[in-house]
């Protein structure tokens, strides 16, 4: 069967199916395409490859969905994954029956099967109270995934905690987000001045963790970051919706029995203004100017810091572990 597409390098005729040019499945392995690269391509294979030639680009692969976590310390906790498939570049779809092993710190803790959703659920043995590392594999599967980890701290329910917003500790720079596989962003933003050595003398007496509203495809980008900044360990939680996003985090966390979610800590004036409202301590860090400035609007409210420094004299005052 000749190729439509002959005289384009990627297009080659096969006696069985048809393959990209090994020289593209290179750039698709590598993630050296764009999504509207990936997009065009796909669109030419749809529209050009006759109906009943199967697309092949090797074995089906699969990726782990994880995020951080808190639990309560010493009790028996539930933890979750999610695993989705990935036949063709971006097009993902979730994985059901396949088995899923957790581990402990290299420790097996049980196996667990995905359901409809792609979603395991494993309930796991009373953890003692720190930060611990989970890491999930596939088991005798026919994807091929990279096994993936994330954090669970185990808290006292009566600790106090931190929350601190991700953007609180970035330099607004718009031009340069947070890369994206795919999207052709580079650039990290870099960290406010003094904000890691800060949080890295306070984890020594104040529990923390810390609130992104990216999404989830965010979440490895945003630990490579808190890796390049030397920033100290901590659960990254995910939530969606901004402010109400957290918001709603913060009282599902509350009714589940979490007793001192001390303060958070946020670029927004918006932001902390609505959470003190809710009756959530909040230190909102950004310019001295407007800080006074939106200091004489109310008498109570946000406590207003203009840099890291500041906010780490601010918590020092907080009761210690």
């Amino acid at each position: 069967m000749s190729c439509l597409l002959s005289k384009i390098p990627f297009c080659e005729s096969r006696p069985i199916g048809r393959t990209f040019h090994p020289f593209i499945q290179f750039l698709l392995k590598k993630n050296l395409l764009g999504r509207v690269q990936i997009q065009i391509l796909l669109l030419i294979t749809i529209v050009f490859i006759p109906p009943g030639v199967e697309i092949s680009l090797g074995a089906p692969t699969a990726r782990f969905q994880v995020s951080d976590t808190i639990i309560p310390a010493n009790q028996n906790t539930r933890i979750q994954v999610h695993l989705f498939g990935e036949k063709i570049p971006f097009i993902t779809r979730p994985v059901s029956g396949e088995r899923i092993r957790f581990l402990l710190n290299g420790e097996a803790l049980g196996l667990t099967l995905t359901g409809g959703n792609g979603l395991a659920n494993l309930t796991i043995k009373p953890l003692s109270r720190g930060l611990h590392t989970i890491q999930v594999q596939l088991v005798d599967s026919r994807y091929r995934a990279l096994p993936a980890e994330f954090l669970v701290e185990a808290f006292n329910l009566t600790d106090p905690i931190v929350l601190v917003l991700t953007s609180s500790l970035m330099l607004e720079q718009p031009t340069s987000p947070i890369p994206i596989p795919g999207l052709g962003n580079t650039l990290l933003p870099p960290a406010r001045p003094h904000a890691a050595e800060v949080l890295t003398e306070l984890e020594k007496k104040i529990s923390f963790v810390y609130f992104t509203q990216g999404v989830p495809l965010v979440f490895e980008q945003q630990k490579k970051w808190f890796e390049t900044f030397a920033f100290p360990d901590a659960p990254l939680i995910h939530v969606k919706g901004g402010t109400t996003g957290v918001l709603q985090k913060v009282k599902k966390w509350k009714q589940e029995g979490w007793k001192r979610l001390d303060v958070l800590v946020t670029d927004s004036w918006e932001e902390a203004q609505k959470l003190s409202d809710e009756g959530i301590s909040s230190i909102h860090i950004g310019k001295r100017e407007e800080n006074e400035r939106d200091s004489k609007i109310k008498t109570t409210g946000p406590i207003s810091a203009s840099d890291w420094k500041e906010v780490g004299q601010i918590l020092q005052k907080k009761k210690t572990r």
